[in-house]
C-alpha cells in the first residue's frame, strides 16, 4: 500500500503520514486507531509509548468501563 493510499484510507494528508512516520509528530488517538486498523496492527507497534499516549489510552478505557473500580482508585493515588 502506497502512503499515499493509507492517507486516503484513513483520511489524513500524505504529509502528515510521513511526520507521524518520522516521528516528527505523534498522532491523535482517534487517527492511531484508523492508521492501526488499516494496516492490521495493534497501534502500541506504531508509536513508542509516551506519557500523553498512556493518559489517552487510559481515558478511553475509563469511558468504555474495562478499568475495573480498584485499578482507578490506584491510578488516580499513584498521580497525586
Amino acid at each position: 500500500m502506497t502512503q499515499q493510499a493509507l492517507a486516503d484510507l484513513v483520511g489524513i494528508d500524505r504529509k502528515n503520514l510521513f511526520q507521524y512516520e518520522k516521528g516528527l509528530v505523534i498522532p491523535s488517538f482517534p487517527i492511531a486507531m484508523k492508521l492501526a486498523q488499516a494496516l492490521h496492527v495493534d497501534p502500541s507497534a506504531l508509536w513508542p509509548e509516551t506519557e500523553q499516549w498512556r493518559e489517552e489510552i487510559l481515558e478511553r478505557e475509563r469511558q468504555l468501563g474495562l478499568i475495573p473500580g480498584h485499578y482507578r482508585a490506584a491510578e488516580q493515588n499513584h498521580h497525586n
